[in-house]
């Protein structure tokens, strides 16, 4: 959302390269939102956070999870994960979350969906870019 400047604010009032919210900002040690090297290691240490707080057996959806999470709030994931246990769905896989998380954010979770879709392609295109350059 931030087109890499550090000044844009969201819509929901996010702000700088990581766009963090005000309170995780603080929480982190960011005393500055729009310093991109505050920014960028508060946003580190809420990633780093966020991947710790969601178990699965695979490392590709624990990042899933922390993804989504920081685009809709960790609250948000564990909700839907809650939700996923009353439908009978695996509360430990993203795309069981994807489909239950529009009962939790209504119209947010596509945009969360797409966000973690998103991520997952830009993951993938770098990978390719480096098995490339090192063959």
């Amino acid at each position: 959302e931030s087109g890499l400047d550090p000044n844009i604010p969201s819509p929901a009032g996010a702000v700088g390269l990581m766009q963090l919210m005000p309170d995780t900002a603080a929480e982190y040690g960011c005393t500055d939102r729009t310093d991109p090297i505050q920014n960028l290691r508060a946003g580190i240490k809420y990633m780093t956070h966020l991947y710790s707080q969601f178990k699965s057996e695979s490392t590709a959806e624990r990042i899933k999870f922390a993804w989504g999470a920081y685009n809709a709030g960790e609250g948000n994931i564990l909700q839907a994960q809650a939700e996923c246990h009353k439908v009978d769905l695996r509360p430990d896989i993203w795309n069981s979350i994807a489909i239950v998380l529009f009962r939790i954010t209504g119209d947010n979770a596509k945009q969360t969906v797409e966000y973690v879709k998103a991520i997952q392609n830009i993951l993938l295109e770098l990978l390719i870019t480096e098995g490339a350059d090192h063959a």
